[in-house]
């Protein structure tokens, strides 16, 4: 069995016949046939005659392989003087000599071609020549088909999508503005001089005028062309105005940026949202908050416009307690021109309250800064199916609440071209569910869009404000004029529409009835304070109002937040800490680097052993007793609500309203309930609970300003609360 293994070990390398011709075919024997160069023997004589015996293999092996590179061109060459004969050369004279290592079948000499060979070549030619016009001809119709398979599916689509027939989407004769094409074409057609124009901004806005034209040019060519373009931006973009009153919509956007330069600080857009806001499965600056920051930055610029972007998303959360929370994540000593939201896949079934209650506080955020009753702009995001919603908002706009709200529907107008192959989509269409993220990377689910579609979305936002910036470009150049500024200016709010919460959450919910007007039933929001420990946070973090003393000196806030915490900080304190499905998630994402994420779901944690942790509430110097309502009962009373993360947690777990007491002024409150409105739940579970403080609560001062306020004690009164998966958080403490 050796010996026989031996032998075939060392035999040499044979052909049983001649190689074909071919530098392919001749490669690639030599790779196949190719042995070990050196085998490891016992005797050394043996491996010097295989080291010996195998370079001579190679040596073979390259004589072969030069022979088969001679062959290839050398019937290269022959097949070319058969193809074209030189007319004044007559065949067979000057022929070069075919090589003698060739087989008897294979070897043919030039000048021996008889007439019937010729006549055999030339008909193989023919044949040839037909085939090549016929494949040419097929890959030609192949394409033409294909280009009116995309013309109909177009037109399709169109249909589908509910456009009318033609080009223009005007409304009658007039300069009304729809959308930044129109514009481009019936109010920046410059002829001649500008009349009145702001000469120190006159070649800038020329440079504006020019980038727009591009922008314009890169949508169309993403998606279609110039007419699906604007199909898709009528239908993907509803704007909330009152009846033909859509020019006077985008006036007032422009307005907001006019503002925002004269007062000389940036346009401000804050995005809140969940994990699709946050571009979960992409890293985070392909979301599309950012991808419309990429588009609209320099034209913005070019006009003398600052943009800033915020991106607020974070994963999971409902509208609320976000939408109570929002100078916490947009800040609390900046206007903010544009406020986003986009929470419909939390709040499904179009439930109405999440959406209201976060609008209302909208409305009253730029109160404090100095610009008038200006309230930011409404951009929401949301699915076309969500009619109460739009009716809702649609509401505030016939109320002149809100002047100017956009409503996107990217999911209506994108579905018809999912439906077809992906070679006869636009562009913009293709590879629609490739991630921006790297393979295996987390968040790459089927409910968050792909890179493709935060881009889509993106477009389709920056479009809208680009219209609003031609109507400014105009402006500057003399072109159009600005109606009246009080024009912007907010009506008081109306009674809540969809109020169904318990009457002691009115107050710091909706806000409270006033008696200006008794005919016409006016609210308005009172001063609502929050502190969060969620990111990305820029102001009003919780630990400012945590009360440092002998009760609270065991409090963990310097840990790492990524490593676990064992039960013995637990059982000594609260501890500033993540819950277990958040470390998860986080960790995954820095095996990628963390793909730039920022958001994190912290709260204050405690058990049974972790004893009390007592909060300093203040009340702003106008208090809410002075406030004059039409409820002297009920409004005056202080409101509390606390929040915890949103987590998947068992039934184990703590429960803020049975499992806490709460104690605040010194008087224990009874009655705690667990919010279960709209907006204020994750998956069907409440998070946060609401009380109202005693009226024998007694107030304190503290610091060194000795402000008033209540002093607030939270306990977890429960002792099967005793693992760290079952503690208690709080991660939102808000009150008027």
């Amino acid at each position: 069995m050796q010996h026989s293994l031996k032998r075939r070990r060392y035999e040499p390398l044979t052909f049983s016949k001649p190689p074909r011709s071919g530098i392919y075919s001749s490669a690639r024997r030599v790779i196949i046939g190719k042995r070990k160069a050196i085998r490891v023997v016992n005797n050394k004589k043996d491996g010097a005659f295989l080291c010996c015996l195998e370079r001579i293999k190679i040596l073979v092996s390259v004589i072969l392989l030069i022979s088969a590179i001679y062959s290839y061109w050398w019937h290269g060459l022959v097949g070319r003087v058969h193809e074209k004969p030189s007319s004044n050369v007559p065949i067979g004279v000057g022929a070069p000599l075919v090589p003698s290592s060739f087989s008897s079948e294979t070897q043919f000499t030039v000048a021996a071609r008889t007439t019937s060979q010729e006549d055999s070549d030339l008909t193989e030619e023919r044949v040839m020549s037909k085939q090549l016009n016929v494949s040419s001809a097929t890959r030609h119709d192949s394409l033409v088909k294909q280009q009116q398979q995309q013309q109909l599916l177009l037109q399709t689509l169109l249909e589908q999508l509910g456009t009318e027939k033609g080009d223009s989407l005007l409304e009658d004769d007039s300069v009304v503005i729809v959308d930044a094409y129109s514009l481009l074409r019936d109010m920046l057609s410059i002829n001649g001089t500008l009349q009145n124009g702001n000469s120190t901004r006159t070649n800038s806005t020329f440079d504006f005028v020019s980038s727009a034209k591009d922008a314009l040019n890169e949508f169309a060519d993403l998606y279609g062309g110039e007419r699906v373009a604007r199909v898709l931006l009528k239908k993907g973009i509803l704007r909330l105005v009152k009846p033909f009153d859509s020019l006077q919509a985008l006036q007032c956007t422009a307005q907001r940026m006019y503002r925002s330069r004269e007062h000389k600080r940036p346009f401000v857009m804050g995005f809140a949202g969940y994990s699709v806001t946050a571009g979960r499965g992409n890293y985070h600056n392909q979301s599309f908050p950012f991808v419309m920051e990429h588009i609209l930055r320099n034209p913005m610029k070019q006009l003398g416009i600052d943009l800033k972007v915020i991106n607020g998303g974070m994963g999971g959360v409902p509208s609320l307690p976000y939408g109570l929370c929002l100078k916490n994540f947009f800040g609390e000593q900046q206007h903010v021109d544009v406020v986003g939201w986009d929470f419909a896949m939390n709040e499904a079934n179009d439930r109405v309250g999440g959406l209201e209650c976060f609008i209302r506080h909208v409305h009253d955020y730029n109160h404090q800064h100095g610009e008038g009753t200006i309230p930011p702009m409404l951009l929401i995001k949301d699915t076309h199916m969500a009619i109460n919603r739009t009716s809702m908002v649609q509401s505030y706009v016939e109320k002149d609440v809100f002047r100017d709200p956009v409503i996107i529907h990217s999911d209506v107008v994108a579905r018809p071209f999912l439906d077809v192959k992906e070679k006869l989509r636009p562009v913009g269409f293709q590879k629609w569910r490739e991630f921006g993220s790297p393979p295996r990377a987390p968040g790459r689910s089927k409910h968050h869009p792909a890179k493709r579609e935060h881009e889509f979305i993106g477009w389709l936002i920056a479009m809208h404000f680009l219209a609003a910036l031609e109507i400014l470009a105009a402006v500057d150049l003399g072109l159009h004029q600005f109606q009246s500024f009080s024009d912007m200016t907010s009506s008081a709010l109306p009674p809540p529409i969809s109020a169904t919460v318990d009457a002691t959450m009115h107050s710091i919910m909706y806000g409270v009835a006033t008696e200006e007007n008794v005919n016409v039933p006016s609210w308005e929001m009172l001063p609502v304070q929050c502190k969060t420990t969620f990111d990305p946070m820029v102001a009003g973090p919780l630990k400012d109002i945590i009360v440092r003393s002998s009760l609270n000196n065991n409090i963990q806030e310097s840990l790492d937040i990524m490593l676990p915490k064992s039960l013995m900080f637990y059982n000594a304190g609260w501890v500033l800490d993540i819950g277990e499905s958040e470390r998860k998630a986080k960790q995954q994402l820095l095996r990628y680097g963390g793909l730039g994420f920022v958001d994190s779901k912290k709260a204050y944690r405690g058990v049974h052993a972790s004893g009390p942790i007592q909060f300093f509430l203040s009340l702003p110097n106008n208090d809410a007793d002075t406030l004059t309502t039409t409820n002297t009962t009920l409004e005056q009373q202080h409101s509390v609500i606390l929040c915890e993360p949103n987590e998947q947690n068992d039934s184990s777990s703590c429960d803020l309203s049975k499992d806490v007491s709460y104690t605040i002024g010194g008087v224990l409150v009874e009655d705690v309930k667990a919010i279960t409105e709209s907006g204020f739940t994750y998956l069907g579970k409440s998070i946060c609970v609401h009380f109202l403080v005693p009226r024998n609560a007694v107030k304190s001062q503290m610091g060194t300003s000795n402000t008033d306020g209540f002093l607030l004690e939270i306990s977890v009164t429960n002792p099967l609360v005793r693992k760290q998966s079952q503690a208690c958080g709080i991660s939102h403490a808000i009150w008027i």
